[in-house]
């Protein structure tokens, strides 16, 4: 058996110094500064190497999502500090809508990911790569609640008109994608839920590293966008519910260490299924305390972590794979750009309100951030790329993109994989907006914003299989 694996931890605390930073998840950093810390945003570093040479440094970040120019800057940066090639660093978000800006152009904004972001994260990895020790791998999964209370739901809808009873037919029904401000959100009295897109991906996946005379590392990886702060108080800087369960989780078993990989959370929120129907500890309404919903998710977990729960892997060893791949871009709303010009400028200046939503169904838009994504997609190039990562760890793997990817992705890569347990791993490697599956509703919120057209996700997942296949 291959016995070489080491692993090494390390976390750094990269709240911004400045007192009210800008926050990230809904644009306009600069309407929406913090009042207080909630919890603290952190940076969580695990190393993983053969005996003492490095295999890769995967860092965590409670952060929404960056771009690819500061993802650069943190990878160069984390990279000579761990002494590990650039393309041996993976950054993720966990993708808080409540952690500060890290694309923002405000003077204390970039002077927070230059002079604390980017050096704390390049500490992390070198901290990481200095702490490997030896050790084991094991894996395990769980189904989070039960059928009719679940804490996660694909929030694409058909929706029936209200004053046709019972009476509608198919024809009758709106896909509503998710379209933030529009008539479907505003006039909910004349509209009812019939269905939604699809079911969720309600599994929860768990690997955990045992290391010799060492604290355990668990990699915990779960689909349901980090929001539940911003939810409930639009102002608060938090870590939302990745970082509150890593702190349950640690206080519950002190001798572990804790870092959360965001799933295929693109068309997901967090909350349960049913008004009528709750969860011990978490009932209709509470989806928006982050407390009692990480109480609940913790709760899942812990059993996995009693002593013979989780499968030991037959191999304990790392390897990894990177591929850059070619896409098309989208430009399906290219036409549309003058109508949007006006809208853009005054959702930067006010934010959004119901006279702009009106000004957007005048221009044709679903919403102010439909007509952002047409000005947006429409200067990028006909094609782009990105990177694809794969990390085997002993019989398990984690596959990373730069895509808020979908439920349906996730589901089908578990399906495909050769490996025990795979987790697929969004938001990581940069940030390309969406990646749709060819089942999404076509003028959805995501859809409209994505970068590349239907059928990238095909693409996404054929290489994935390539790489884990090239792995085994």
């Amino acid at each position: 058996m291959d016995r070489n694996l080491t692993a090494g931890f390390a976390r750094i605390d990269i709240t911004p110094s400045s007192p009210h930073p800008g926050l990230q998840g809904f644009y306009n950093a600069h309407l929406r500064r913090a009042t207080r810390i909630l919890s603290p945003v952190c940076a969580h570093a695990v190393a993983l190497g053969k005996g003492k040479e490095t295999v890769c440094v995967l860092i965590q970040t409670d952060l929404c999502e960056f771009w690819p120019g500061p993802f650069e800057a943190m990878r160069r940066a984390a990279s000579a500090a761990a002494g590990v090639a650039p393309d041996r660093i993976f950054i993720n978000a966990s993708h808080t809508h409540s952690g500060p800006d890290v694309n923002a152009d405000l003077p204390d904004l970039a002077a927070w990911r230059e002079k604390e972001l980017v050096p704390k994260l390049a500490e992390a990895a070198r901290l990481a790569v200095s702490d490997l020790k030896p050790a084991r791998v094991f894996y395990g999964s769980v189904e989070i609640g039960r059928p009719g209370a679940r804490l996660n739901f694909v929030k694409h809808y058909k929706m029936a008109p209200v004053k046709k009873g019972d009476a509608w037919s198919e024809e009758d029904l709106v896909d509503v994608g998710d379209n933030y401000g529009t008539r479907y959100a505003r006039d909910r009295e004349s509209w009812r839920y019939v269905a939604h897109e699809e079911e969720a991906d309600h599994e929860l996946l768990l690997i955990r590293l045992v290391r010799d005379g060492a604290e355990d590392i668990l990699l915990w990886n779960f689909p349901a966008h980090a929001q539940l702060t911003s939810g409930a108080k639009k102002t608060d800087l938090s870590a939302d519910f990745p970082g509150a369960v890593n702190a349950l989780l640690e206080k519950e078993i002190p001798g572990i260490r804790c870092a959360f990989f965001q799933g295929c959370a693109g068309n997901v929120n967090p909350t349960t299924r049913m008004a009528e129907e709750g969860i011990p500890g978490l009932t209709w309404g509470t989806h928006k305390d982050v407390n009692a919903y990480a109480a609940v998710l913790a709760a899942h977990i812990l059993p996995l972590l009693e002593e013979g729960a989780l499968t030991p892997s037959k191999s304990d060893s790392a390897d990894v794979r990177v591929r850059v791949v070619t896409a098309k871009r989208d430009h399906s709303l290219d036409a549309m750009v003058s109508a949007a010009l006006p809208i853009a400028e005054r959702f930067q200046r006010e934010g959004s309100s119901a006279d702009l939503i009106r000004l957007c169904e005048k221009q044709g838009f679903n919403s102010p951030y439909h007509a952002l994504a047409a000005i947006k997609k429409s200067r990028l190039p006909a094609a782009g790329e990105f990177e694809l990562s794969a990390v085997r760890i002993g019989d398990a793997a984690i596959l990373g993109a730069p895509f808020e990817l979908f439920n349906a992705t996730g589901i089908r890569m578990r399906e495909k994989s050769p490996y025990a347990l795979t987790m697929v791993n969004g938001f990581s490697g940069g940030y390309h907006d969406y990646l749709p599956t060819d089942n999404t509703y076509p003028n959805s919120y995501e859809a409209n914003e994505m970068e590349f057209v239907f059928g990238t996700d095909r693409v996404v997942e054929d290489e994935w299989l390539a790489m884990l296949e090239e792995m085994l």
